[in-house]
C-alpha cells in the first residue's frame, strides 16, 4: 500500500510524511493556497458576530 501524495506544481511530489514534517504550518497553508490573489475569500473567514444591541435607555 502506498503512501498518499501530494502536490503543488507538476514535478513538485511530495509524501504526506515529507509534506507534515518538512515545513511549518503557515509555510505550508501558504504554499497550498499559492501566490495569486484569491479574488473571493470570505469562505476563509470566520463568520461575522452580530450587531451588539444599543444601551437601553430609561430601562431598569
Amino acid at each position: 500500500m502506498s503512501t498518499p501524495v501530494f502536490h503543488r506544481h507538476g514535478g513538485d511530489y511530495l509524501s504526506a510524511e515529507e509534506w507534515g514534517a518538512s515545513l511549518r504550518r503557515d509555510v505550508r497553508v501558504a504554499r497550498v493556497l499559492g501566490a495569486e490573489p484569491i479574488a473571493d475569500a470570505r469562505h476563509l473567514l470566520p463568520p461575522l458576530s452580530p450587531r451588539p444591541f444599543p444601551p437601553s435607555e430609561g430601562r431598569a
